[in-house]
């Protein structure tokens, strides 16, 4: 039986060239999870990657950490995060002459994606052919490995909540979808094992390397 693990970057942060890159936190969650990765035994024979600095920095601190750095990796945008700032334009800018709370900046990013997964016509990448690259991303990673073989793939919370949501419920909406998204920690690991009747989610956001510091 295979298996995919698919792991959140590390926490990240526009940076001075403008791309999103790992903060000094990322760094440590990502070499956190190598390790954990390590004790777990996982020993890739595939490594899948998005195209975005803070999956090549994630991956290059897993790899490093979990002593498998030589793995040739394979970069995928189908494993890129959906365009947050496409999405938000989807909605009028808060009113107001004082800068908004994060309490405030939160629920109208909530808005924002609930519009996003309900269908309603705006710009940008739509939720349905968000959900379809993703699949897309997933079936050819499948497609290069073999039954006993093991791939990690480092992508974003978006990406790896449009796999859990279609494994537990394949015909699962925006609502499934948003909820996982909402909870997926920066640095944790999911798990899909791949036998004979195909995907199944094994394990979700797991974390607890985080949590000891080990």
């Amino acid at each position: 039986m295979g298996q995919v693990v698919l792991v959140r970057h590390g926490q990240a942060h526009v940076g001075p060239t403008g791309a999103e890159e790992l903060a000094p936190l990322g760094w440590e969650q990502s070499r956190l999870l190598g390790r954990a990765l390590r004790d777990r035994g996982i020993v890739p024979t595939l490594v899948a990657s998005g195209t975005a600095r803070c999956h090549l920095e994630s991956l290059e601190a897993v790899g490093d950490a979990a002593g498998w750095a030589d793995v040739p990796a394979v970069l995928d945008s189908g494993w890129d995060e959906f365009d947050h700032d496409v999405l938000v334009q989807r909605l009028p800018a808060l009113a107001g002459d004082t800068e908004p709370s994060p309490a405030q900046l939160q629920a109208w990013f909530e808005r924002a994606t609930e519009q996003w997964t309900s269908g309603a016509d705006g710009p940008g990448e739509s939720f349905r052919d968000f959900m379809t690259r993703v699949g897309t991303a997933l079936s050819e990673l499948l497609a290069m490995t073999g039954p006993r073989d093991t791939a990690v793939v480092v992508t974003s919370g978006g990406p790896i909540a449009v796999i859990a949501a279609t494994l537990l419920l394949p015909d699962a909406g925006g609502e499934l979808w948003r909820r996982l998204n909402g909870v997926v920690v920066h640095g944790s690991s999911s798990t899909v094992s791949i036998g004979p009747r195909g995907a199944a989610l094994v394990s979700f956001n797991e974390h607890a390397h985080l949590q000891s510091g080990r």
